[in-house]
């Protein structure tokens, strides 16, 4: 069976992973997480919004 970029495909669960969750509110100011909500028109979450 051929993949989309030619190669044979394989079962996805046999290839490496990379852990990519990460908690925005730990990672960046309050302030910096609010602004940019803002500033891209994303609504938070209340319990985001309040400090």
């Amino acid at each position: 069976m051929r993949g989309l970029a030619g190669g044979t495909a394989r079962d996805l669960s046999t290839l490496p992973k990379a852990h990519l969750h990460l908690h925005f509110t730990g990672s960046m100011r309050h302030s910096t997480l609010v602004e940019l909500a803002a500033a891209h028109g994303v609504h938070l979450p209340d319990a985001l919004v309040e400090d």
